[in-house]
């Protein structure tokens, strides 16, 4: 149907007029191009659209027309259905998005992320001071990356006062706008005082290695041009980030070099943000040896199902896609994990779907090299 029609900007106005008022943003976000439109005569209609969704700086409370916000923060490409009765009456059934980069936004991949997120940051913060009872205020956020899992996973870096000292806080919070759904999943606080001590060769262990893929693909990247080798990026096992000049990334990764077969480098990659994007990171050491063999099926408990719930996100979206269900993740009830060409995730999770709750299995298998990183395996809810 057309898509400047006067039909189709009845149903336009009501997707962005209701994800609005669904969404926990302090910012106005507007439809800036429909790409297009389908009609489904049922009883009533179904319409289904695909369009960008802008996020403007303009806020809810100042009162300004929606129209006149042109000044973008980020961009969207987003799919939405509308059912329409015959009394008539209007429903958004479902909504999603992910980031206008789509080549970088596969499912899993966490990228950099540009934009205003003071207010993420905030909803994190004042998460944590309900969970620890204290009175933590937000100063900046420092660094941002996204992940499209089954809505938007933002990993930040904020910096927060804390009485009389200032932390550096590393946190995830999970979004889904369609369902007006936003949750903190992780969160780990660092005193800066302690942070600038490490300037003397102190370092900090990460509890989450798979994190840094980014700099681990880098290094791996590096090794293969310095040796003229073929290497795939395996595994994260071991991060050790060290404030320097920047930031040094002590890295332990498990690669598999054509012609020779896995081997385990020892990697130190030199971060400066600030400078230009082609020399902003530096391959500062490196060291492989053959990697010892892993016994087949080893099988772990992981400590923290929780810090988990991207994952675990990834694997119900990936069942709604093909079930089409509306599964939606309540929590990682457990988890367990197994080494492989990557690594192997075994979760318990417990979804909803309206008023019925039930618990899935889900296996899902991380490759970091490839695009998208993650498969669903199995599953049975």
């Amino acid at each position: 149907m057309q898509t400047d029609s006067n039909e189709a900007n009845e149903i336009t106005s009501f997707v962005q007029a209701t994800i609005n008022a669904r969404s926990n943003s302090m910012y106005l976000s507007k439809v800036t191009d429909i790409s297009k439109m389908e009609r489904q005569v049922v009883a009533g209609f179904n319409y289904r659209l695909s369009f960008d969704f802008s996020r403007t700086k303009c806020t809810k409370s100042s009162g300004q027309d929606l129209e006149s916000c042109n000044d973008i923060q980020t961009v969207e490409v987003c799919t939405a259905s509308v059912y329409k009765s015959l009394l008539p009456t209007l429903e958004l059934t479902r909504f999603n998005c992910q980031p206008k980069d789509v080549k970088r936004a596969c499912g899993g991949c966490i990228v950099d992320a540009d934009g205003n997120f003071d207010d993420i940051a905030q909803f994190a913060v004042n998460s944590i001071n309900d969970a620890e009872n204290s009175d933590r205020k937000l100063i900046a956020v420092t660094s941002a990356k996204k992940q499209v899992v089954a809505g938007t996973l933002y990993h930040l870096t904020v910096r927060v006062s804390n009485g009389d000292q200032e932390e550096d806080c590393q946190v995830k919070v999970w979004e889904r706008l369609w369902l007006n759904d936003i949750r903190l999943t992780d969160s780990s606080c660092q005193p800066v005082q302690e942070l600038k001590r490490q300037i003397a060769g102190g370092r900090v262990v990460q509890s989450n290695p798979s994190a840094f893929a980014d700099q681990a693909q880098f290094a791996v990247d590096a090794i293969s041009g310095k040796e003229n080798s073929l290497n795939e990026l395996l595994d994260v096992v071991k991060v050790e980030t060290q404030v320097v000049a920047g930031i040094l990334y002590h890295m332990t990764v498990r690669v598999k070099t054509a012609g020779q077969g896995e081997r385990v480098c020892a990697v130190q990659v030199w971060e400066r943000a600030w400078l230009p994007a082609a020399d902003r990171r530096q391959l500062a050491s490196s060291s492989c040896s053959a990697a010892k063999v892993k016994r087949a099926g080893q099988i772990t408990q992981h400590p923290n199902p929780e810090s988990l719930m991207d994952v675990a996100a990834f694997g119900i979206g990936e069942v709604n896609s093909r079930a089409n269900s509306a599964f939606v993740v309540s929590k990682v009830v457990s988890a367990k994990t197994q080494v492989v060409a990557g690594k192997m995730y075994y979760l318990t999770v417990e979804v909803t779907e309206g008023d019925k709750v039930k618990q899935c299995d889900v296996n899902v298998w991380e490759r970091l090299w490839l695009s998208p990183p993650r498969q669903l395996t199995s599953t049975t809810c």
